[in-house]
């Protein structure tokens, strides 16, 4: 999640416009419900998995993923992975919940010396506490649990799934993904009912181009873009 969001959609260009609204009220009211019955277990080991982490000399997301099992044993968080095994392969189940903790709990912001970013926590004592981009851990569990109950909800959706599987096969950052606030300007921003799930055209449209670049089923000439986006993201 590049400090606001990680990847991007808006609304379908499949749906009519009221179908559109629909989903998106849906999506809202399903983040709301979650957020109600939400488990208060504020876990101090869970919270310091996620503190010992981003201490590292080098962030590693799949060694944080291997200590969050407690994560992935909370109610929604378990329907969307039995949702998701449904058609998904398990490296890609793997893979949406790795971006669900990022959009969640994680944050990089630029170091000290302002020559790169580095990961950390939302609670970190490197954001100021008026940063509108700080939250409690608490709160980071409650946006969790609150999106892995909207995507689950969402992957009823058929042509969801299909876009799912686009994002997994044609993204090229791990920030990428259909998640994005509703207010750029909320402060805090990021809370429960500012985060939803979105789904843009123009999004999707972008992976299709990148499909057509690189799939060599498709273009014999895949290894030169190939060369030209590893230069651009290397």
């Amino acid at each position: 999640m590049r400090n606001v969001r990680c990847g991007g959609y808006a609304a379908t260009g499949y749906r009519s416009a009221k179908a559109q609204k629909y989903f998106v009220l849906r999506m809202r009211q399903t983040l709301g419900n979650v957020s109600e019955t939400m488990p208060t277990n504020n876990d101090p080991k869970l919270r310091q998995i996620f503190d010992n982490s981003v201490k590292a000399g080098r962030f590693s997301e799949p060694s944080l993923h291997a200590q969050i099992e407690k994560l992935r044993s909370l109610v929604n968080a378990l329907k969307l992975k039995a949702k998701l095994q449904v058609f998904l392969t398990p490296a890609e189940v793997e893979t949406i919940q790795r971006r669900l903790v990022r959009a969640s709990f994680l944050i990089e912001p630029v170091n000290d010396d302002v020559t790169s970013t580095k990961y950390d926590v939302r609670w970190s004592k490197r954001l100021p506490k008026d940063d509108p981009r700080a939250a409690s851990f608490g709160v980071c569990l409650a946006i969790h649990e609150s999106l892995c109950g909207a995507v689950a909800e969402a992957v009823a959706d058929a042509v969801y799934c299909e876009e799912l599987k686009l994002v997994l096969a044609w993204d090229l950052s791990p920030h990428e993904f259909p998640l994005d606030y509703e207010s750029k300007t909320a402060s805090p921003i990021h809370t429960v009912a500012n985060l939803r799930i979105l789904r843009d055209t123009d999004y999707l449209r972008l992976l299709r181009v990148r499909r057509s670049l690189l799939d060599p089923k498709l273009n014999p000439d895949r290894r030169l873009f190939q060369n030209v986006f590893d230069k651009i993201w290397g």
